[in-house]
């Protein structure tokens, strides 16, 4: 999901725990730009200030709000086993983030969920970001838009060719704390 935690889209009673994904918010502000269709300037306000930003997918509607509520959000909820990953890493590290993900699994489970390095090779194959842009072209995907594909690029670091100076202080401005927080300042 991308929406904010809230009780009443999740709690202890229904969830075991959960892995979080954070990305660079001066990426996903190029990402979802590109999504949208809107404007870098009006993606970058939404990304900062509006708290109730609701956006629909394919008729289910999440709560996004600003991107430092949403991380909050989840930051917070730690009644529960959580398993926080930035997105750069995954990309990096792509095989010790999976035996992160894969050791959480079976913590949380009280499962032995053994998987040999092969396993764990084809789960990096298959969920490899070309393969996944293959896929969506061969049989689409349900969280494309009409703007822009869901698997459009995937690297990190676009925003340094795309977004202003004073877009990026803007950015970095407002969201210091949990940039620095990430390693992203």
């Amino acid at each position: 999901t991308h929406s904010v935690r809230h009780k009443k889209f999740t709690n202890e009673t229904v969830n075991a725990g959960y892995i979080y994904i954070v990305r660079d918010p001066r990426d996903v502000v190029v990402s979802y730009k590109n999504f949208t269709g809107k404007t870098l300037d009006k993606i970058i306000n939404e990304l900062l200030f509006e708290k109730k930003m609701v956006i629909n997918t394919n008729g289910a509607q999440e709560l996004l709000s600003t991107w430092e509520l949403n991380i909050l959000s989840w930051l917070n909820y730690n009644t529960v086993p959580r398993l926080i990953i930035r997105y750069e890493d995954l990309k990096l590290n792509t095989k010790e983030i999976v035996i992160k993900i894969k050791e959480f699994i079976n913590k949380v489970h009280r499962i032995n969920l053994n998987l040999s390095d092969a396993d764990i090779d084809q789960i990096i194959k298959n969920t490899n970001f070309n393969n996944l842009q293959k896929i969506e072209d061969n049989h689409g995907f349900d969280e494309s838009s009409k703007h822009s594909k869901f698997f459009r690029s995937g690297t990190s670091k676009q925003w340094k060719d795309i977004l202003s100076n004073t877009q990026v202080q803007l950015i970095e401005n407002n969201l210091k704390t949990l940039m620095r927080h990430f390693n992203y300042i």
